[in-house]
């Protein structure tokens, strides 16, 4: 589960592309299952960090709201980011399945954006650390 969430996979086979796509959607299912606990347990220290906000150093609060923040948002997008891309690879087996044939473009174009790869941790942070840097209070 933690290789698919931080994008490592099997190599490849040379396999149909339905079922290469069903080894993606297998593996951004994982990926998902793995960054939803996550994700939780980040939402509880935020809730545990907001409920004390009003007893910290009025200096502090923005710091200490966006160190509890930026977790949160890159759990957050990491929930968002494969369940997206487990949707996609979705709609496309179902179109392979309704209308056979080799799928075409966007298959193949579904196939490469759900390919695992580690740049999708790197697109997760750097999502996360911006979306906590726009709602940081002012």
């Amino acid at each position: 589960m933690v290789r698919a969430m931080i994008g490592l996979a099997n190599p490849p086979k040379n396999q149909t592309i339905l079922v290469r796509l069903a080894e993606n959607a297998t593996t951004e299912a994982l990926a998902t299952a793995g960054w939803v606990p996550v994700w939780g347990v980040t939402t509880a220290l935020g809730s545990i960090a907001g409920t004390a906000f009003h007893h910290w150093d009025a200096n502090a609060r923005p710091i200490v709201l966006l160190v509890a923040v930026i977790p949160l948002s890159v759990s957050g997008i990491g929930v968002a980011l494969h369940v997206l891309r487990m949707g996609i690879v979705g709609q496309q087996m179902l179109n392979l399945a309704k209308t056979g044939g080799d799928g075409g473009t966007r298959a193949r174009a579904a196939l490469a954006v759900s390919a695992p790869t580690r740049w999708i941790v790197v697109l997760q942070i750097l999502l996360g650390v911006a979306v906590a840097i726009a709602l940081r209070p002012q």
